[in-house]
């Protein structure tokens, strides 16, 4: 072998060594990482889109719907009554702030025209029905659980309102305003059709408690107990 030929391998060994170390180092190394990527396109000329569930998140609920199958209880100087309540139409909206996936707080309004017995004292008959216009304002909790129905985003949650409860009575009772406590329970689900608009369906109870005086003086404490339901549409901001 002449030294021309002896050169020629040497220069190839060194050039596999030197692809071999190069190799060796790239594994070593790992695969490169891919170049970083906004979850959701932003819009030109704007800050980096906004991904659901980061941060708090403001969304608006309104609903109708119908309070059943209701129990009325009534105490008073001459004892204890109990009689039954008719359906009524109920309306309403919240607003709330989710601050995490799980949990969110807000506040709500709402309107029932409730038709109810009341017991008069002698020598009035003893019992006429009234009607009542029922508005209710409190804070709301809400507690749910995400889960993906056909596709889409949507969630289960349990639902408590807390509040005040202000009924202003017809005739029957002289029309005198009653203040007192609304308090409730809604389980219910929602799914979402879009990325900012969803609807609902929702089921619990409701009662409301007063403490009333009429035209005669006489004071009583009233208890309303209704099963509910309500169906309406939500917006996210």
């Amino acid at each position: 072998m002449n030294a021309r030929t002896r050169s020629w391998s040497s220069g190839a060994w060194l050039l596999v060594a030197v692809v071999g170390l190069l190799s060796g180092t790239a594994h070593a190394q790992g695969p490169l990482p891919a170049p970083y990527r906004e979850p959701f396109p932003a819009p030109s000329g704007s800050a980096p889109a906004r991904t659901p569930g980061d941060g708090p998140e403001l969304s608006a609920w309104l609903y109708t719907g119908v309070d059943f199958a209701g129990r009325q209880r009534q105490t008073d100087d001459t004892g204890t009554s109990r009689d039954r309540l008719d359906a009524a139409f109920t309306v309403g909206g919240r607003l709330e702030l989710a601050t995490s996936p799980y949990l969110a707080f807000g506040v709500f309004v709402d309107y029932l025209r409730l038709q109810y017995v009341v017991h008069m004292p002698p020598p009035m008959p003893p019992t006429t029905r009234d009607r009542a216009s029922v508005i209710g304002l409190g804070v709301w909790v809400r507690v749910c659980i995400p889960v993906i129905i056909g596709g889409q985003q949507a969630s289960i949650y349990l639902g408590l309102p807390i509040g005040l409860s202000a009924a202003l009575a017809g005739a029957a009772t002289g029309g005198q305003p009653s203040f007192g406590l609304l308090l409730g329970a809604l389980a219910g689900g929602n799914v979402m059709l879009t990325e900012h608009v969803g609807v609902f369906l929702e089921a619990g109870l409701r009662v409301d408690r007063y403490q009333t005086e009429d035209d005669f003086e006489v004071l009583a404490r009233q208890a309303w107990l209704q099963a509910v339901v309500h169906a309406g549409a939500s917006l996210s901001f």
